[in-house]
């Protein structure tokens, strides 16, 4: 049912949540296979195989993602100065995979120049929990 809705909705859960869920479509499968009447076995493979191939042509189906990280990389790794990026947390993996490269050189750079130019802040237009009104800053000394 999770993987339908999945599907369905275009949104997935979590990994381990499909993985907790393996035990129980195990024993589903072994049932209907193991099953003494013919055409529940029948039916139950069937199933399987048109899931397997709905799955199939989910995946192939996906339309490309526009999210904006790739220009957002290469935008950050052609400036000059030594900046950082700054992210909520469910935004730093996604980022991280297309900009490593350039934070890890600006990062190198600002370490053995000991000199911090600028924090810049990724925002997303699309997802309110990345808005900048959302992020937690202070103005005094008290961290």
């Amino acid at each position: 049912m999770p993987l339908v809705a999945a599907l369905l909705s275009g949104v997935a859960g979590q990994p381990q949540s499909y993985f907790y869920l393996l035990p129980a479509v195990l024993v589903s499968a072994s049932a209907w296979a193991i099953d003494p009447c013919q055409q529940v076995r029948r039916v139950g493979a069937i199933l399987f195989v048109v899931g397997l191939v709905v799955l199939g042509w989910a995946q192939a189906k996906r339309p490309p993602e526009d999210h904006g990280y790739v220009p957002l990389a290469e935008a950050f790794a052609r400036l000059p100065t030594r900046d950082i990026l700054a992210a909520p947390l469910f935004l730093e993996v996604p980022l991280d995979v297309y900009s490593r490269q350039a934070e890890t050189e600006k990062l190198r750079d600002i370490l053995k120049q000991g000199r911090l130019d600028g924090v810049m802040f990724v925002c997303s237009e699309t997802d309110p929990r990345a808005n900048f009104d959302n992020y937690v800053m202070f103005d005094d000394d008290t961290l």
